[in-house]
């Protein structure tokens, strides 16, 4: 980048009053910078970057205007109704999802003029289910699950993807890959769509269910709500969820002698809804009637569905907390050191308590005789495995109080949303002061936020990271419940 790039990058906002709604900026944010941030973006190479990086933070734009103007604003407007196996067309993801198909619906309230909200739906399944499983979840006539029509009366798109492909596991939104995959979808449905970031839902059933409450611990700052219908669970750090609610819908019969195990039984509907309740957070469990087929949770999901449009994630919550690894099981625990506003950035070696369930009784398969049925039972206990955790409280006047376990170092991603910054921040990690200093914000910041999640809603212009210091006994002080 030239010398006379960037002093031309610097005056291209001087003196530009930019309004304070981020989704008004984008025709007041000049496109020399918009270039320079796609750009920035654009490349790994650190060199081209580090050039990058002078002249946009010269510029004197507004970082996260600056950065809420690189989204994507479809103005073209969209067909209402139902769109079936269609392939995604953000170039980088159609090469990547060569096979997988999207079932989308859009209601006939849909403008391109206004931000809409989105429900992302995980079906269910095993190994072997087809791709185009998702048209039965999703298509809004009397042939299909409900879903699509209670969407579209809702006032919102809803889409339903093709499940990770797998030949070994039955739980495919589960495996790793659902992550990126998830948010994948996402970012296809916002290329097509004026998609509000704070109003994206997530819905599972059976191993979406399984999926479901996977992904409100892995990326509980992806979802303003999350519902999971019929699905089960094996291992969690439940705090990390505080300011996502989950919704649980479950059939009293969902296991039945002689025909379906334990394995989804409302057992752990029950134990969830007890768990989340002792810990404070937020959530409904409905019971019905009904077995372990969608059509049965209908009418209470539909209910619920009803309410989505109206709920919001907010990105600046008072209290967030972060915990590596955490996931549905043992084996699909991943580190996931990042929560809205917080990142975990190096942890030291220890161990966090986990809320863990267990079969017990005899041996459950699908035709074993009523005795195996009735001599099971669902065990909970606290179990604690290799982890780190971050639990920050934002206490206003530029003040937070952290609690950290096995951490060394984390992030606090800051907007001004959250903090004044013409004055000095101060953090007290474990009951001392840890830091206490001023900080500005930046382009290439909020840049970096972005990166971080690949959200655009998550984006935060200033980063501070606190080193936590050894206690006197050597190990970092029990917290959470």
């Amino acid at each position: 980048m030239t010398d006379w790039l960037r002093f031309s990058l610097a005056f291209l906002c001087a003196g530009v009053l930019l309004p304070a709604t981020a989704g008004e900026s984008s025709s007041l944010i000049p496109e020399a910078v918009l270039r320079a941030a796609r750009s920035y973006l654009a490349t790994a190479d650190k060199e081209k970057r580090k050039g990058l990086a002078v002249a946009l933070n010269a510029s004197n734009c507004d970082p996260v205007q600056t950065v809420q103007a690189l989204r994507p604003h479809p103005v073209s407007e969209v067909t209402p109704g139902y769109h079936r196996a269609e392939h995604f067309l953000v170039p980088g993801l159609a090469k990547r999802y060569p096979d997988d198909l999207l079932y989308y619906v859009v209601p006939e309230s849909y403008t391109a003029k206004r931000p809409m909200a989105l429900a992302v739906v995980m079906h269910g399944g095993a190994k072997g289910t087809e791709r185009t499983m998702a048209h039965w979840y999703m298509r809004p006539d009397p042939k299909g699950s409900g879903l699509g029509r209670a969407f579209m009366d809702a006032g919102m798109i809803a889409v339903g993807p093709s499940a990770p492909i797998s030949t070994k596991r039955w739980e495919r939104w589960c495996l790793p890959e659902a992550d990126d995959y998830l948010r994948d979808v996402i970012v296809e449905m916002q290329s097509r769509f004026n998609i509000d970031p704070d109003r994206v839902f997530l819905l599972g059933h059976s191993m979406g269910g399984f999926g479901a409450y996977q992904h409100i611990q892995v990326q509980p700052d992806r979802f303003a709500a999350v519902l999971a219908h019929a699905g089960s669970w094996y291992t969690a750090y439940w705090p990390v969820i505080v300011g996502t609610p989950l919704w649980i819908v479950h059939g009293v019969h969902d296991s039945e002698p002689g025909g379906r195990p334990h394995y989804t039984d409302i057992a752990f509907a029950r134990l969830t809804g007890k768990l989340l309740t002792e810990q404070g957070l937020a959530h409904e469990v409905q019971e019905h009637p009904g077995q372990h087929a969608l059509p049965n949770g209908m009418p209470a999901i539909r209910k619920l569905i009803a309410r989505m449009p109206k709920l919001r994630r907010d990105p600046f919550q008072p209290r967030v907390v972060v915990a590596s690894p955490r996931g549905w099981t043992v084996g699909d625990m991943r580190d996931a050191p990042h929560n809205r506003w917080l990142s975990i950035v190096e942890t030291t070696p220890g161990k966090l308590a986990y809320d863990t369930t267990r079969h017990e009784g005899a041996k459950q398969f699908w035709g074993m005789p009523r005795e195996n049925w009735e001599n099971w039972s669902l065990k909970h206990a606290r179990q604690e495995r290799l982890g780190a955790m971050v639990d920050a409280t934002n206490l206003g006047q530029n003040r937070f109080a952290v609690t950290t376990r096995n951490v060394r170092r984390f992030a606090i991603w800051l907007h001004p949303q959250m903090v004044d910054f013409s004055k000095p921040v101060r953090v007290t990690v474990n009951g001392a002061l840890a830091l206490e200093q001023q900080v500005q914000p930046s382009i290439v910041t909020a840049l970096a936020s972005y990166e971080r999640r690949r959200d655009w809603g998550l984006v935060y212009p200033a980063k501070l990271e606190v080193l936590v210091a050894p206690s006197v006994s050597g190990k970092e002080p029990k917290a959470g419940p």
